[in-house]
């Protein structure tokens, strides 16, 4: 009975204990620290919230998180022993990629009483970006080479991209000529700018190439350049002067003006064709043509001479040039007022005992030469095609009472007349009528006063020496000539010094004379080269009895300007030759004449050319 009485009471005290217990609130998390529920995060950080959970009781809570961020961030929630008190971790990656902001969602549950809170946090990243900082790991110096034709790849690299677009632009001082382009690499953080040469580098100038490049969405921008040294094309000589002839060392890459003479006329030139040379190889081609100018390059280790003919688009040779290829430059002797070349055009040396010191030869007032003599045999020297063949030279008769034209058009032919009863052509390659031609129409093509023509076989600065100046060498070293003889030397030609036994091998040591010094003025031993006919004759070159140095003068013969007749239809010469009688036994049966201007050659002659400077 009483313990019943006892359970009755406890029961009732429960009961009344129980009515009176407050009801549970809301958990209603609350983050001290966190003011509006926004919190900023760095890369690699770990930022750590302190939340009070209320109405606890010791109930048992548990927790679940979530987040919208785009990258893995950790997020961790730590319930204090008491329950009613805790932290939320996020830790950011290294690097953060996007700046994007995101939620951080934290459920915090009751499950024992049925209640639920649910916190947002919102997470800022911060992303704390450096520059781009554009490097160039490849480049060893701020500059770097490149070759004609050659294509240049230059590596760089960007910093703490992250994976955000990033342009890059390239812009470059260089002429057209180059094309640079700059690529970016699929992780966008390297890449390669890549820069052309055109086929033949001109100028050296260094240039520069500029990158510029841009992070928009995070408005970056990055500045880098480096400096591009070109290396000239090898063997590039760039002929400034309008001419007729150029000069240029073997193996050159030459640039020069494709004009007509000296004049500012300018050749509309659609290829570049050879003529002839005179060293199988010597040309190489014509990589090259602009306006006004074109590129042609030269064998290296030949030297020689080679017509190069200018084609319009229509086929037509519109003009031509020689070029002289030589590596011992031609110097300057002054003699008596005057400066000459120390040889003649197209000479390849000074040794009056080599025929290439004779020069290429010219009809009078051409601008266009042919081949010079052969020592050892009465011809002239062999000229080759483009295809390394020997060809000769064409013999044409003049048809024309003006064949300028036609023999502009035709450089590599030889134009004459055969001599008949009457003929009024004086033998010549320009006109059937000389007696109508005019004296200054014939004397504009070299002569014209002294001064350089578009017809004048020079180049640039000379001009074809005229008789005065070889009248002023004659009077400034009448006592210092000296002879050029070559005491070792067997002629070939036994017409030349006899037949008789006495004459045999060993003994034909009679034709010796190879021209003369005047002062420091050399003039040796030419020969001449003629025709009236369907072929070449060969005169007083080495070989023969009496040899003769002779190259042309400017000037026309005097006579023809007071008396048009087709026998003075000629030009001036200036020449040192031999005379004697019989067969000489020693040099003593030789002598050599003193320096004489004359004018009795006609135009189917072929001689060399002296030139002196422009004055």
């Amino acid at each position: 009975m009483k313990r019943f009485i006892y359970f009755v009471v406890a029961l009732a005290a429960s009961v009344m204990m129980a009515s009176c217990e407050k009801p549970l609130e809301e958990l209603n998390p609350e983050f001290p620290a966190l003011g509006n529920k926004s919190v900023e995060i760095k890369s690699g950080e770990t930022v750590k919230l302190n939340f009070n959970l209320n109405d606890v009781r010791g109930n048992k809570i548990t927790t679940e998180t979530k987040s919208t961020a785009s990258e893995e961030y950790a997020v961790a929630v730590k319930l204090d022993a008491d329950g009613s008190t805790g932290s939320v971790s996020i830790t950011a990656p290294s690097p953060i990629h996007y700046d994007k902001a995101f939620d951080v969602t934290v459920t915090f549950s009751d499950e024992q009483n049925g209640r639920k809170s649910v916190s947002t946090i919102n997470v800022q990243p911060v992303l704390a970006l450096e520059g781009l900082n554009p490097s160039f790991p490849s480049l060893t110096a701020e500059q770097v080479e490149i070759k004609s034709g050659e294509v240049l790849a230059v590596d760089f690299k960007l910093s703490d991209v992250r994976g955000f677009r990033v342009a890059a632009d390239v812009t470059s001082t260089a002429s057209d000529d180059y094309s640079v382009a700059a690529e970016l690499g699929a992780d966008g953080e390297s890449g390669t700018v890549t820069i052309t040469a055109p086929a033949l580098i001109l100028d050296d100038a260094a240039f520069d190439v500029n990158l510029v490049f841009t992070e928009e969405e995070h408005n970056r921008t990055a500045n880098a350049k480096f400096t591009v040294k070109p290396v000239l094309v090898e063997g590039l000589v760039k002929l400034a002067g309008h001419a007729n002839s150029f000069i240029v060392p073997s193996g050159a890459v030459a640039l020069f003006p494709t004009f007509k003479g000296n004049s500012s006329e300018k050749v509309a030139v659609a290829s570049i064709k050879l003529e002839w040379q005179d060293a199988a190889g010597l040309y190489v081609d014509c990589p090259q043509i602009s306006d006004g100018e074109a590129i042609v390059r030269f064998a290296e280790g030949k030297e020689g001479n080679a017509v190069l003919s200018g084609v319009n688009a229509a086929g037509v040779v519109a003009w031509s040039w020689h070029f002289w290829v030589v590596n011992d430059t031609p110097k300057d002797v002054a003699v008596g007022g005057y400066t000459f070349m120390d040889r003649n055009v197209g000479a390849l040396n000074l040794d009056e005992k080599s025929e290439l010191s004779v020069g290429v030869t010219y009809q009078y007032g051409r601008k266009d030469p042919f081949p010079g003599i052969k020592f050892t045999e009465y011809k002239e020297r062999e000229i080759y095609g483009a295809d390394g063949q020997p060809i000769s030279v064409p013999i044409v008769k003049t048809t024309e009472a003006d064949n300028l034209e036609t023999t502009i058009q035709n450089p590599g032919t030889f134009y004459n007349n055969v001599y008949v009863s009457g003929a009024k052509h004086g033998y010549s390659w320009i006109t059937t009528d000389a007696t109508t031609y005019g004296a200054d129409k014939f004397a504009a093509l070299w002569e014209n006063g002294g001064k350089k023509t578009m017809y004048d076989p020079c180049p640039a600065g000379y001009v074809v020496a005229p008789v005065a100046a070889w009248d002023a060498v004659k009077a400034a070293t009448a006592d210092k000539v000296t002879e050029l003889w070559d005491s070792a030397y067997e002629t070939f030609d036994a017409s030349a010094i006899g037949t008789n036994d006495k004459y045999a091998a060993g003994n034909r040591k009679k034709v010796q004379f190879r021209g003369c010094l005047y002062g420091d003025l050399r003039l040796t031993v030419t020969g001449e080269i003629s025709s009236n006919s369907a072929s070449f004759s060969y005169a007083n070159c080495v070989g023969k009895a009496l040899p003769t140095a002779v190259v042309w003068c400017a000037d026309i013969d005097a006579s023809f300007k007071t008396n048009p007749s087709a026998s003075y239809f000629r030009g001036c010469a200036v020449k040192v030759n031999t005379s004697g009688n019989g067969n000489y036994d020693d040099v003593s049966a030789v002598k050599v004449n003193a320096l004489a201007t004359t004018g009795k050659y006609t135009l189917m002659y072929r001689l060399p050319v002296r030139c002196i400077r422009e004055q």
